[in-house]
């Protein structure tokens, strides 16, 4: 079976007139390493020949056999729909880089050849280096390496093809390029994004399946005519200015040009229409903890609206703090707070806010701007302070400095864990917690599973591994999915002191431990039957996320009321933590932290105040 699909690869090489050397590795990989042949085929079809089989250019190639390879699950009476917007969108998209790629031409002479010579050479060294990083791992003979063989191969392929095409562009040959362009978006819509989620959700009420595969075709294809208007639209405005550039291109200069095209970035972007905004049901969805979409197929990586998302989650969040908001802190800035003493302060993530917060009303200390990262729908604010190049870390790392004197002053979602005593002990470094506020442990899962709340009990059996599958905790079905974090992170020693408490967890569980807080959102993003765990002011108002929402704990919800008043289940204290004898300026600021000013402050932000 393996040779079986060389053999394929061999023959697409021939049909595309591809050079032979470009898949010899292909051949000499899938002819020594045993692998899956349908993770073969899906991971090489990426930027291998593949998927030329499995996305027919001429809509007779749809056959059964065809149809059945690309539609999976997909009832009978959609498919025709889908196959005519394939190819309204293959067109689409092949005549929008063909189109930049001619604008390219046009303009390129304005800043030169260096340009394209100079990203060449760079692109060649990337190719040298990763055909060294593919050969390592041709040459690894063990099963772990498997996935970096075909991760190293891909890269690979793709350098080479990009240097194929600055190549021929030093020779005024542009179409190679608008080619791949075209290719690797194609597949990018529909091998990468589509294909996946062709398959009713195991997650979901078995019997509604004729209503999931009706609202994905709709939502789907809707999204795609989107695409497919915004590749037209934007094809457009390449021709007009095109038109206009040929016209004055003997007076035109490197500044008349909008600075998406002032050199090489104009190769490597565009293509992706705008984002779309949201609709008023997807709005009022969202804020209710809902799908965006009624069904899984819409998760284009480059066109889900996750801006929108933010600024929609981030309005509502701001609106929610609004009555607890204080104008001024005369207090505070009564405290002499610079630049050189909060350059030793430190605290977990979730309490990065409130440090902020305190930075920017003290005022004359230079803070960098918020950082934001969309990659996985979720907007995460950090802080760093400019002059002295001092970024915040997080719960382990902070509280370790705290102990071996490189800081003062560590805001923290929670006390020492037992390595960390046993570190303080042997420094003797004696350490005092003040309770400022309250936050929550909560437990995260991907919006489309229908389960809603669990007992402690049932947490406890399902990170244990008691529990295997949703119906077992009141689901339909489907696997149970727990992702964890590193041991020492805040919310992994909250998960063991509130949650499990002497019960251990599955070791099975152990080798997918989270690294960051982050990342738990981006797994949850992709696994319908997933279950992880954060904290409450993290959720609600440093991630604002189209895809997670949190389940209930003894049937109760955690916000501002049941935190305050313990109902909610998982409630513990962030503790400011000092050093013992740690002087006046800490003590004065302690202080002001317990005081009225203070706890107004510690409100404003999100959290609970520890004292009412």
């Amino acid at each position: 079976m393996i040779r079986l699909f060389a053999l394929i690869g061999a023959g697409c090489v021939l049909i595309f007139a591809t050079p032979i050397y470009f898949y010899l590795p292909i051949y000499f990989y899938l002819t020594t390493v045993t692998l899956n042949p349908d993770e073969v085929r899906e991971q090489l079809g990426f930027y291998g020949c593949l998927d030329h089989g499995v996305i027919p250019t001429d809509p007779v190639q749809w056959n059964d056999e065809t149809q059945k390879e690309f539609f999976g699950n997909l009832p009978l009476e959609y498919r025709q729909r889908y196959i005519e917007t394939f190819a309204k969108l293959r067109q689409a998209n092949a005549e929008y880089w063909k189109t930049r790629a001619e604008l390219f031409e046009v303009i390129h002479p304005l800043f030169g050849r260096d340009d394209l010579e100079q990203t060449l050479r760079q692109e060649n060294e990337v190719l040298a280096s990763r055909k060294k990083d593919h050969d390592d791992a041709l040459r690894a003979n063990h099963t772990e390496a498997n996935n970096q063989r075909i991760w190293s191969l891909k890269q690979y392929e793709k350098t080479l093809n990009q240097c194929k095409a600055f190549e021929a562009m030093l020779k005024g040959d542009y179409s190679i390029y608008a080619n791949q362009q075209a290719h690797r978006r194609e597949v990018e819509y529909l091998w990468t994004n589509y294909r996946k989620f062709l398959q009713y959700p195991d997650v979901f009420d078995p019997g509604r399946q004729t209503e999931f595969w009706q609202a994905l075709t709709e939502e789907t294809l809707d999204q795609y005519d989107k695409v497919i208007e915004g590749f037209q639209r934007n094809t457009e405005e390449h021709k007009k200015q095109m038109a206009e550039f040929k016209k004055r291109l003997g007076t035109m200069t490197l500044d008349d040009l909008p600075d998406d095209m002032k050199g090489m970035l104009f190769l490597h972007v565009g293509g992706y229409p705008n984002i779309f905004p949201l609709t008023d049901e997807q709005k009022s969805r969202l804020l209710n903890d809902e799908p965006l979409f009624h069904s899984t197929g819409i998760l284009f990586s480059h066109n889900f609206p996750r801006y929108a998302v933010y600024e929609t989650l981030k309005a509502a969040r701001d609106a929610e703090r609004e009555p607890w908001k204080i104008d001024a802190t005369p207090e505070l800035s009564k405290l002499g707070i610079d630049q050189a003493k909060v350059a030793r302060w430190d605290g977990s993530l979730s309490l990065h806010p409130f440090i902020r917060t305190i930075a920017e009303r003290s005022g004359n200390i230079d803070l960098t701007p918020l950082q934001t990262t969309a990659d996985h729908g979720s907007i995460l604010p950090m802080l760093g302070f400019s002059g002295t190049r001092t970024t915040l870390s997080n719960t382990h790392p902070a509280l370790m400095a705290l102990i071996q004197g490189e800081k003062d002053v560590v805001f923290s979602a929670r006390r020492l864990s037992l390595a960390e005593v046993e570190e303080a002990g042997e420094l003797g470094t004696e350490l005092v917690y003040i309770p400022f506020a309250k936050d929550a442990f909560v437990f995260l899962q991907n919006r489309h599973n229908p389960v809603r709340n669990m007992t402690v009990e049932q947490y406890q059996g399902v990170f244990s591994g008691q529990y295997k599958n949703w119906k077992e905790v009141g689901g339909f079905g489907g696997s149970i999915v727990p992702f964890i974090r590193n041991a020492e992170s805040g919310s992994e020693e909250l998960m063991q002191t509130l949650v499990m408490r002497d019960v251990p967890i599955h070791e099975d569980f152990k080798p997918k431990k989270l690294s960051s807080m982050g990342v738990v959102f981006e797994e949850l993003e992709s696994s319908l039957g997933g279950i992880s765990y954060s904290i409450y002011h993290y959720d609600r108002y440093m991630v604002f996320n189209a895809h997670t929402r949190v389940i209930g704990v003894n049937g109760i919800f955690p916000n501002a009321e049941t935190i305050a008043s313990g109902k909610y289940p998982l409630v513990y204290e962030c503790v400011l933590v000092h050093r013992k004898n740690p002087g006046e300026k800490v003590e004065r600021f302690v202080r002001w932290l317990l005081s009225e000013e203070g706890q107004q402050l510690v409100r404003s932000v999100g959290y609970v105040p520890i004292r009412e």
